[in-house]
Order: structure tokens, then C-alpha cells, then sequence
């Protein structure tokens, strides 16, 4: 064989590596890659400082909107409720200004009985209307006394309220930052992670033309994974504005995932309108070569 025989021969690998590369491009040029994420992810943190007392999860607990995860020491505050709740029962400030305001409301009318026969001055019947307007004050008072006894109570009540750690979605707990017995401060209130997987979302950088074409509140396709059976999303959300530098649009689409079947972090792909989901490697005329590089495995960059 010639040198130059020879020479072709050995460029043609290189050419044809080349060839499915660049096929390769071709194909995978309207295909979306993004990855499937939780639609919350929520670090739990404590709204006062003090002493953890007691976790009630731990990770991979599934919780519900509502449910206590955990407590800060609050004895202090539950004294104050009961004696908060002492005070508020204590009624007889109250009973005796009434007794003492039907005491002169009674004397009041007596004397007015008593005036009609003039058998009372007027002076006497001033000082008594005087001192039922005083005994009528002083049970407003003690009522507006009460009534902030009551209001007391509510804000010790809101106060160990706020001493509880509670989930604000249902989901997930993925990880638990502190022990019992450390201290919460208000630099460093986290305490734990929540993530809710149903339904799951994906971040999709969609070209201009392509994101023109989908509806908010429509399905779309997508394929997680290395799967070609589709999955169905829900269009949520069409970004109105465009990154001029990559002629995109953020589309952010959402995954029902009620059985939890379908994984968080995986890779999930979109296709144009009438496109099919790649077979392993790339090809040409029926040859697989190895060299041939696909998205998935530079990380969506083409090594050049």
C-alpha cells in the first residue's frame, strides 16, 4: 500500500467520528435538557431563639402542612399562660363594682321617689347621680382590665405558638441541621428541610420559536431519563421576556408525581413537535462509533 493510500485510510475514522458528531448536533439541536427539582424547597427555621427541646421527625419522614416537626424550651412562657389564665379568672374587682353600681343606682331613684314629695333636696340627689357615674366608671374599668387580661393570655398563647416548629407544605423532610439540645439564634434559625415532590418541576431553556408555541396550562411531553415513554407535564408558567444572549425563554413546566414514581434530579428532555427521543449512541448508516460524543455525556457541551 502507498504512503498516501495508507495515509486516506487512517483519516477515515477521523472523518466519519466527525461526521456523527456533527449528525449528532444536527439532531439533538431542538432538544431541551433540564433536570426535574421539587416544586418547594423549604428550610424550616425557627421564628424565636432558644434551646431545641425536641425533634419529632427525622429524614425521610413525609409530613403535611401543619404538622409540628419540633420545640424550643417554653416553660417559662407556659407559667405565664396559667397565671394569665389565674388573673382572667379572678372576677372579684368586677363583682364589686357592680354591687356597688346597683347600690347607687337604687339610692338614686329613691331620692328621685322622694323629691317628687319634697322630701329630698337636690343637693342629695346631685351627689348620689354623681356617685353612680363614679361606680359606672369603675366597673368600665375593671372590665377594660379584664379585657386586656384576656388579650395578654392570647399573646402568651401566640408566644408558644411561635416556640413550635411547624411544616408549611406537605413533603419531605431531606435533612435535619440540629440536635436536640442546640441553641436556635437568629443567625442560624434553620433547623431542618422540607421538599414537596408532587408535583415535581423542571426549569426549561426554551428557543423563542419553540416557547411561542406552548400555553400555559397545556400538557407537554417530556422524557425522563433515558426513557422514550413520554411523560406528561403541565406548561405553568411562559416567561414574557427572552435571554438575548442564548434567544430563550424560561418555561416552567409542572410534573404530577402523586405515587412519587418519578425521580427528583433526573434528567428530563423536551422535543420539538413531532421529534422521538435519541436511541443510545449515535449512528450513521446503521455504524455506532464510540467516538462519537453525545450531550448527555459532555454535560450538554460538544467537545470540540
Amino acid at each position: 500500500m502507498s504512503q498516501s493510500a495508507a495515509h486516506s485510510a487512517l483519516r477515515w475514522p477521523v472523518v466519519l467520528t466527525g461526521l456523527a458528531i456533527a449528525l449528532s448536533c444536527s439532531s439533538d439541536a431542538a432538544e431541551i435538557t433540564a433536570y426535574t427539582e421539587p416544586s418547594h424547597d423549604i428550610d424550616v427555621a425557627a421564628a424565636e431563639s432558644g434551646t431545641l427541646v425536641r425533634i419529632q421527625v427525622q429524614e425521610g419522614d413525609v409530613v403535611t402542612a401543619g404538622q409540628i416537626l419540633g420545640s424550643l424550651d417554653d416553660e417559662v412562657l407556659k407559667v405565664s399562660l396559667l397565671m394569665a389564665e389565674s388573673a382572667m379568672d379572678a372576677r372579684g374587682r368586677r363583682n364589686a363594682a357592680l354591687a356597688e353600681l346597683r347600690l347607687h343606682t337604687a339610692r338614686l331613684e329613691k331620692l328621685h321617689e322622694l323629691q317628687e314629695r319634697n322630701h329630698a333636696s337636690q343637693q342629695e340627689v346631685d351627689r348620689t347621680r354623681a356617685q353612680r357615674e363614679i361606680a359606672e366608671a369603675t366597673l368600665e374599668s375593671v372590665e377594660d382590665e379584664l379585657r386586656m387580661r384576656t388579650l395578654e393570655r392570647q399573646r402568651i398563647e401566640a408566644q408558644l405558638r411561635l416556640r413550635r416548629v411547624v411544616s408549611p407544605i406537605n413533603g419531605v423532610v431531606t435533612f435535619v441541621y440540629k440536635d436536640v439540645g442546640e441553641f436556635v439564634s437568629p443567625n442560624d434559625p434553620v433547623i431542618l428541610k422540607v421538599v414537596q415532590l408532587d408535583p415535581l418541576h423542571v426549569i426549561l431553556p426554551v428557543p423563542m420559536e419553540m416557547g411561542r408555541e406552548l400555553v400555559v396550562n397545556h400538557p407537554v411531553p417530556l422524557y425522563i431519563g433515558d426513557s422514550r415513554e413520554p411523560v406528561t407535564g403541565i406548561v405553568e408558567f411562559v416567561s414574557p421576556t427572552a435571554d438575548p444572549q442564548s434567544s430563550t425563554v424560561r418555561v416552567r413546566v409542572r410534573l404530577p408525581n402523586p405515587e412519587a414514581k418519578l425521580p427528583c434530579g433526573a434528567i428530563c428532555r423536551m422535543l420539538p413537535s413531532g421529534g422521538s427521543p435519541d436511541v443510545a449512541g449515535d449512528s450513521v448508516a446503521g455504524q455506532t462509533f464510540p467516538g462519537a460524543l453525545s450531550t448527555r455525556e459532555t454535560g450538554g457541551r460538544r467537545d470540540r
